[in-house]
């Protein structure tokens, strides 16, 4: 039996939320537990959305693409679309700015700094343990690079390497999609699951969905990525590491490729 005193200082902790909240009796404290229980199904069907918008709207998008490069339909004023990668990587991102914005404008209203954008503290840890575990990644990855060839991302990136324009394609793959599935997957989706349940469970399926959406390189190099930069998560509670792990892995990924087919 629980004391009413005991469960007014009782404090949901992460990783106990779920089973605490049977607990609670104050209106403050049931009110975080409906907030949490808003963020775990909200996390749910987000990654329910990127998992069929992957498998039919890319996939489609993909191949229609693919019929448009083959058949010389694309001018190059539609730059960011001649390759398939290139595309996808596009639309992946919309997705995910839809994400934030439902998140950021709907009822939960989840502020930056709840999506772990957070400043404070001492950065300088997080940016050279992001560093390290990009790195690492990238290394660990060096056996799939046979099974990996991204030929069109290569011919991208070699064709038009001193072309102005690259900059862009630098931008949405080093800047945009590392800052944009920080924030979806660390930031709303991971942390909701590792408030409703345990680290374990939460890490294998956030990396396992991650993986299966990840529209750079492999899924097997996207599961790794998945797991450092959630363990960096749970360590920092910011996305800011996350960030730099995988802006450290594009980069080093995408200079083995491009050295591998000099």
């Amino acid at each position: 039996m629980i004391h009413d005193s005991y469960r007014q200082d009782f404090v949901p902790s992460i990783g106990m939320a779920g089973k605490i909240c049977e607990y609670m009796s104050t209106p403050e404290q049931e009110k975080s537990c409906a907030r949490h229980r808003t963020e775990l199904s909200g996390s749910i069907y987000t990654l329910l959305f990127l998992l069929v918008s992957t498998f039919a709207l890319d996939r489609t998008f993909a191949v229609y693409l693919d019929r448009l490069v083959r058949g010389g339909h694309i001018s190059r004023w539609t730059f960011l679309l001649r390759y398939v990668h290139t595309g996808m990587a596009v639309v992946f991102l919309a997705e995910l700015a839809v994400v934030m914005c439902l998140y950021r404008l709907g009822p939960l209203q989840m502020s930056l700094r709840e999506m772990g954008v957070t400043f404070a503290g001492q950065k300088w840890k997080e940016l050279v343990w992001g560093f390290l575990a990009g790195l690492l990644v990238s290394v660990a990855s060096l056996p799939l690079l046979k099974f990996d060839r991204h030929s069109d991302l290569t011919d991208l990136i070699m064709g038009d390497f001193f072309h102005p324009r690259m900059v862009l394609v630098v931008i949405l793959f080093v800047v945009l999609l590392p800052v944009g599935t920080e924030i979806v997957f660390r930031g709303i989706v991971f942390k909701s699951f590792v408030e409703s349940s345990s680290l374990v469970p939460a890490v294998l399926l956030n990396a396992l969905v991650f993986a299966l959406v990840w529209p750079v390189f492999n899924g097997i190099t996207g599961l790794l990525l998945g797991f450092a930069t959630a363990l960096l998560y749970h360590r920092f509670r910011s996305v800011i590491s996350g960030v730099i792990a995988n802006a450290v892995l594009t980069i080093a990924y995408a200079a083995t490729l491009v050295w591998r087919q000099l």
